[in-house]
């Protein structure tokens, strides 16, 4: 399968994990801290030098700007390999947002994060959604 077809997959298959999710009370796991559930996504989509910032801090160019930077970062991989799992409702929406902002804007930077969260999940020894 070519290398876009399969980064299309795991798009459509992320940006869809909303739909297809266990029912709240059936969750055999535990889900991430809700620390940065109020995290405004938008306004940080809407800042080339902030979204600039976080993408270099996800793909370990740069140090990580915040927090909520470090927090999303450490959670991007396993987030976007098992279509946001240990997610709550809020951090689904933030993850969703953002990859499907670089999906939409940025297809090339896109395809090197996608790239680099399936090496940091074989790493870690996610299972993934393929």
């Amino acid at each position: 399968m070519e290398r876009k077809s399969v980064l299309s997959i795991i798009l459509v298959v992320f940006i869809c994990a909303v739909h297809t999710r266990a029912d709240e009370d059936s969750r055999e796991w535990i889900l991430y801290p809700t620390t940065h559930d109020d995290f405004d996504i938008n306004a940080l989509l809407s800042s080339e030098q902030d979204r600039n910032s976080w993408y270099d801090c996800f793909m370990h160019k740069s140090d990580c700007p915040s927090d909520a930077a470090k927090f999303f970062k450490e959670r991007l991989s396993e987030a976007v390999m098992t279509s946001c799992k240990f997610c709550t409702e809020k951090q689904l929406q933030i993850f969703q947002k953002f990859v499907l902002w670089y999906a939409q804007n940025d297809p090339t930077a896109y395809g090197v994060l996608l790239h680099q969260m399936m090496a940091e999940a074989e790493h870690k020894g996610i299972d993934t959604i393929m």
